[in-house]
């Protein structure tokens, strides 16, 4: 009824409105309605409030699952107390401390992540495969009080100059003791994400407490969590979907069942984790979900609620998760770092519509806005403007940005908001459609954010690189084109020493020159062009097997990489290979030669030789 009232007053409007215009009151009472969310109250407004109500449920429930046992709430709220205590009394870490955390999916980071927060301090989550050059940015820009480690990282980090806490030999030496007794402070920042930077250096999101308690408040009450509920944690923690992912389970007396890190996204690890562990809800990327759900589509057998999140979700993906899985709801969450993870979410149904983001979450709004930053009429697309509680505190160290990118309007009524770079627009149900990026210096790979600008600045930074241009190929993967004297394999090496293995271009393209516009600069379009060309042609060895295992493995490739032209000394990645398409060729080797190839393993021999 409001779709059909708006439209049949404004119905001669332009698509968008423009800066001048005096809004009739009852159209950005429409509007407002239709942007923003009904208000949800809760009194925990801090992570540290929300932990303790959940510490305080009764009965000993177990937190985690993972590869050393289970560990109970009792016991996880009194080690991160009294790991808390001794950060406060002995590390001096409290209120307004930054500390990074550089552990692999275990007890053990969660245990750290939960110290952090009960001392009052902000945690900065790292990961252990990042080179040195991007941690020791992290690290610097933060300017880091302390580094959570485990032993085996202990000579990798000396280099950056800021203390190591080795967790997990000074865990077990811990003596019992309460977290320390701090003010409640909903400002206060909880953690710092470091998302990609066009500028060629990762840029932090500082995120308050105030911000992602409206997410786990909101996630709680639509998942309807319970302590009975057990999650498949799947994201990364140093991706942001991980922090919601985690947290909102732990805040409501859930278990997170942890897979082993380099082996969460391989079938059979999987599959004998759930046969031990029935778990009910895990949150995945689309992509991801897509492989899985081709492999081994029993793997979701049981399962209540799946959750996508990171990029698009295509309308074949919901027409195979319910041809699997009809009884299974599934959800699709939308919202960048800057607004607390979440700014959308919608049940996906199989009614064939195109995938909906849904509607705001509580106590937040979602504007479709044009670019004078004024609301546009429900059914024209602009961009989308995300607010309300979720919406950070900035950008750590850069007031420019913050500025550029975090905005109030008279109409907004001095609330400030984030302008997210995506299209969308209201469809006629109230429902968010998302029709991609404004531009095309921010793409998304796997569900992962990424300046296209951070690869090119990384790229000429090599010496023998004149020129540099990064963009998406044809299948949705990052193609990097350059020209200079450096070889193809020199840059690879190059980028693989710097830059995390999510921002690995697919395909490297050395050009003599780069085709440019009538003004002069690069037409980048006609040079991922060419550069894609560039890439098909390079030659495979086409090296026959020889023996009966190399021509299973050899089969398998070219069926999940559909290149006939792969032979036994091809690099896996040349080939157009990735971490999405290693879970279907670890699943196809263990089907057919009984044999366990972990990711690792495939990283490190990336070759059927």
């Amino acid at each position: 009824a409001m779709w059909a009232h708006c439209l049949g007053r404004f119905d001669r409007l332009e698509q968008s409105l423009s800066v001048d215009t005096v809004y009739p009151a009852e159209l950005l009472r429409d509007i407002r309605e239709m942007s923003c969310a009904a208000p949800i109250p809760f009194d925990a407004t801090t992570l540290i409030e929300q932990l303790e109500a959940s510490f305080s449920m009764p009965g000993d429930r177990i937190a985690v699952r993972d590869a050393e046992g289970e560990l109970s709430y009792t016991d996880l709220d009194r080690l991160s107390s009294s790991l808390a205590a001794h950060l406060a009394t002995t590390m001096g870490i409290g209120p307004g401390a930054r500390v990074g955390i550089m552990l692999p999916r275990s007890r053990r980071m969660l245990i750290a992540l939960l110290a952090v927060i009960r001392a009052g301090a902000s945690f900065v989550p790292m990961s252990c495969d990042w080179s040195s050059s991007r941690c020791a940015d992290i690290l610097r820009q933060t300017q880091a009080a302390l580094l959570m480690i485990d032993s085996p990282m202990m000579m990798d980090v000396l280099e950056y100059g800021v203390p190591a806490y080795v967790l997990d030999l000074q865990l077990p030496t811990l003596m019992d003791a309460p977290a320390p007794a701090l003010p409640r402070d909903p400002e206060s920042v909880a953690y710092i994400m470091f998302t990609s930077g066009s500028s060629g250096t990762p840029k932090g999101v500082e995120v308050r407490h105030r911000n992602i308690a409206n997410t786990l408040a909101w996630r709680r009450i639509c998942y309807g969590l319970q302590p009975s509920h057990v999650n498949l944690q799947i994201p990364p923690m140093y991706f942001d979907s991980a922090i919601e992912d985690v947290l909102s389970f732990l805040v409501s007396g859930s278990c997170l069942l942890l897979p082993v890190d380099d082996q969460r996204l391989q079938v059979d690890h999987l599959r004998g984790l759930l046969a031990r562990t029935q778990a009910t809800h895990v949150m995945l990327v689309p992509a991801i979900y897509q492989r899985l759900l081709a492999t081994e589509p029993a793997l979701f057998e049981g399962f209540e609620c799946i959750t996508l999140a990171g990029e698009a979700v295509a309308e074949s993906l919901v027409r195979e998760h319910f041809r699997h899985h009809p009884s299974v709801r599934l959800f699709n969450e939308y919202g960048p770092t800057e607004n607390a993870v979440c700014s959308t979410a919608a049940e996906l149904f199989d009614n064939g519509q195109p995938p909906s983001i849904g509607r705001a979450i509580a106590n937040t709004f979602v504007y479709v806005v044009d670019e004078a930053l004024q609301p546009v009429v429900p059914g024209c697309p602009g961009e989308l403007l995300v607010g309300g509680e979720g919406v950070a505190k900035g950008y750590l160290g850069n007031e420019e940005l913050t500025r550029e990118r975090f905005v109030s309007s008279d109409w907004l009524r001095g609330e400030r908001a984030y302008r997210t770079g995506d299209r969308g627009r209201y469809a006629e149900d109230g429902a968010l459609e998302y029709l991609g990026r404004i531009d095309d210096t921010m793409v998304k790979v796997n569900g992962v954010r990424i300046e296209l600008g951070e690869i090119e600045s990384c790229m000429l930074a090599h010496a023998q690189v004149m020129a540099a241009v990064v963009g998406l190929d044809e299948s949705g993967s990052l193609l990097a084109v350059f020209t200079g004297s450096a070889s193809e394999d020199e840059l690879r090496q190059w980028l693989g020493r710097r830059l995390p293995q999510y921002m690995w271009p697919r395909s490297v393209a050395c050009l003599q020159e780069l085709p440019l516009l009538g003004n002069g600069k690069v037409d980048r379009s006609r040079a991922l062009a060419d550069g894609q060309r560039h890439a098909m042609t390079q030659a495979k060895s086409g090296i026959a097997p020889r023996t009966a295992t190399e021509a299973v493995l050899v089969e398998v490739w070219r069926d999940v990489l559909q290149d006939p032209g792969i032979g036994v000394t091809d690099n896996y990645f040349r080939c157009g290979g990735d971490s999405i398409r290693a879970i279907q060729i670890t699943a196809a080797i263990a089907h057919s030669l009984g044999v366990t190839v972990s990711m690792a393993e495939l990283y490190a021999l990336p070759s059927v030789e």
